[in-house]
């Protein structure tokens, strides 16, 4: 109950419960922990928010004073200034993620085009979401696949991506030294710190 629009629901391996991707409507989209006779409190609040039109009916009055039980668990809401559309969720279960990845929960963002993880408890979410990716064209779909590895599809490039975790054994490629301000004319022998800019690729 009181869910406004859960585009997406998929189950927890770890909870063992449904989350779900609910679109909110003008100010804030939400991931839910999924529970038998769960209460969302929708059309009475929306996220934190809770000074809505509808707060004057009958059923938002009986959650506000307690008569009516809302026990439903918000795992993360993030408020917009624009149009926003949460549209994924999925749990990064797998053994092939390094640990301190693994068990992380992948949120995907229509209109912002982005993929980030965030770390859960059955409580809610513990410390700042983690930036994924950025520019996916439009996420709809997120899924981890039978290979352990995270899949999105994307309705704007009309493909299905796959994401994985490789640790980067290139050597850095310097682009510029920058000498301190206080370095010019100084003895060829002076020791002197130098700021290195460099380009990982």
């Amino acid at each position: 109950l009181g869910v406004r629009n859960p585009f997406r629901i998929s189950w927890d391996e770890v909870f063992q419960v449904p989350l779900i991707a609910n679109v909110g409507l003008a100010s804030w989209e939400s991931v839910f922990l999924g529970s038998k006779g769960g209460n969302f409190r929708w059309p009475c609040a929306e996220g934190p928010q809770t000074n809505l039109r509808a707060i004057d009916y009958t059923e938002c009055k009986g959650i506000e004073n307690g008569t009516i039980d809302a026990r439903g668990v918000s795992l993360w809401d993030y408020d917009h200034n624009f149009g926003t559309s949460v549209t994924g969720v999925a749990r990064l279960s797998s053994s092939e993620w390094p640990t301190d990845l693994r068990n992380l929960i992948a949120v995907s963002d229509y209109t912002r085009s982005w993929i980030k993880l965030i770390e859960v408890t059955t409580s809610g979410i513990r410390g700042s979401p983690i930036d994924l990716l950025s520019e996916v064209q439009g996420p709809v779909q997120l899924k981890q696949g039978p290979d352990g590895w995270l899949y999105y599809l994307s309705i704007v490039a009309q493909k299905l991506y796959r994401v994985r975790y490789e640790v980067n054994t290139n050597r850095p490629e310097v682009v510029s030294v920058f000498p301190p301000e206080d370095a010019n004319n100084v003895e060829i022998s002076a020791a002197i710190r130098v700021r290195f800019s460099k380009r990982i690729r």
